[in-house]
């Protein structure tokens, strides 16, 4: 659930003191988990490498927020504690792109409604009622698609009229993406959560550039359902939606519940985390773009093989027991990867055509570079039952658990070149490069495909 408090600041990080902010506040129930986000009302617009950025310095201040309680004999007033402490800041850096994250312990019998308030905003409470235990996820009826998930009423939104009343469908949203009997702590479901995605420069029109974008989910689906992907998470206005929805490939995912819409978020690594985090190790969430695609070098090797696997384990070690602390958030590398048979337009021009897995663009780039990008700017998978906080796109620190770097012999992220337009002036030339063949692709993705020469360890100059 979402919600809106102000708080009085004494000092902001430009010197202004005594400056009232907007806390934009998500909760989550059973424990109530909160992610929150302080702007400045007079500047709306700050930000450091292009990302939205808070106003003031987490390390010097953070919200008192206080939650007033109802239960049978009178309810109280309970302190929210913080998440995001020194130990967790002191693990990253720029800690004011990074939401807050608290949590408050309710005590037996709390009921489901709730008043919410910043201390040194007393006057103003924001009212907020969380169901307690499983989440709700919305459906429209007839097997229509899933449109929407919150964690206290199942909201039905649509560009359509909806006759009343109006059925819903309502299951737990941790037993529809990970059921129980099928997916365990060795063999986790795996949900890649992708950003709403907006077009970079002038659009020639919505239908037009929604109907590319529309060609690029369906390639990107395609490869990861044979990889063995369980599904994905894609935060979309309603105008992307509307037309995403349209497309027969798109919309044939949305009726198998492999493709899921979550409403737009400035924060949508965090929402998802936080959301996520009420279901077991039996997730785990890839946070990712749809130029990104998850690769396995050893030939045949798919998901879940690598949880159980060469990925460190992911569920917690029973009480006093020796080794290592699991790994619960692991940094994957990725390499660009270049076509030495297309030229950059052409890319562009397949990425944004529709086709099936043996047309699929990705078999086009035949380089790949022999080293993987900065470690600093890999990719995230997470089990977000581990409390993932402190989040900026390539990283995040688990409460639970260890973060650690994936080995890229294990798995890697394959970053595709010139997806959504031509990098100007990017020369592939620049960076030594491999030969390169991917065996999931050959013969469909057919599992006795195999291959020899796509390595991610050695350095050859092509």
């Amino acid at each position: 659930m979402t919600t809106k408090l102000h708080a009085i600041v004494p000092r902001l990080s430009d010197g202004r003191q005594n400056v009232t902010v907007a806390l934009t506040v998500w909760l989550r129930r059973d424990v109530v988990r909160v992610v929150a986000w302080v702007e400045d009302l007079s500047n709306l617009h700050l930000r450091r490498y292009v990302h939205m950025m808070m106003p003031v310095d987490p390390r010097v201040w953070q919200p008192q927020l206080l939650l007033e309680t109802t239960a049978p004999g009178g309810g109280q007033v309970l302190h929210a504690e913080l998440e995001t402490g020194p130990a967790q800041l002191g693990q990253v850096s720029d800690p004011d792109i990074r939401p807050f994250s608290l949590r408050f312990e309710l005590p037996a019998d709390t009921g489901s409604c709730f008043k919410l308030v910043e201390a040194s905003y007393p006057e103003h409470k924001s009212p907020v009622c969380l169901q307690k235990g499983a989440e709700q996820v919305c459906a429209a009826a007839h097997n229509k698609p899933l449109l929407g998930i919150s964690p206290s009423t199942c909201q039905w939104r649509h560009l359509e009229k909806c006759r009343p009343p109006c059925p819903y469908l309502q299951e737990s949203l941790c037993s529809a993406l990970a059921p129980a009997g099928r997916y365990s702590n060795t063999t986790p479901a795996l949900w890649a959560v992708i950003g709403p995605v907006r077009r970079i420069g002038p659009a020639p029109g919505w239908a037009a550039d929604y109907e590319e974008t529309a060609a690029r989910l369906v390639h990107y689906l395609s490869y990861h359902f044979i990889y063995g992907m369980s599904g994905v998470l894609l935060y979309a206005d309603q105008l992307a939606w509307h037309f995403l929805s349209g497309h027969p490939g798109v919309r044939e995912q949305l009726r198998a519940g492999k493709l899921r819409y979550c409403y737009d978020q400035a924060l949508v690594a965090s929402h998802a985390l936080l959301g996520l985090s009420a279901c077991g190790t039996n997730l785990m969430a890839l946070i990712t773009d749809l130029d990104e695609y998850l690769y396995s070098p050893q030939p045949g090797t798919r998901w879940p093989t690598p949880a159980a696997s060469c990925l460190q384990p992911s569920s917690p070690q029973p009480a006093g027991s020796a080794g290592p602390e699991p790994t619960t958030v692991h940094f994957l590398p990725r390499f660009n990867m270049h076509s030495a048979s297309r030229t950059p337009e052409q890319l562009v021009r397949l990425w944004a055509t529709s086709g099936g897995l043996m047309g699929h663009p990705l078999l086009q780039y035949d380089l790949i570079a022999a080293k993987p990008l900065h470690a600093g700017i890999g990719k995230v998978l997470a089990v977000p039952a581990a409390g993932v906080v402190a989040f900026f796109v390539h990283e995040g620190v688990p409460l639970h658990g260890a973060a650690r770097a994936a080995d890229p012999v294990c798995l890697a992220l394959l970053h595709v070149e010139n997806c959504w337009r031509v990098r100007d002036g990017y020369n592939m030339r620049s960076e030594p490069l491999n030969n390169f063949t991917n065996w999931l692709l050959l013969q469909g993705g057919d599992r006795s495909g195999a291959l020899g020469t796509a390595t991610l360890g050695a350095v050859a100059a092509v």
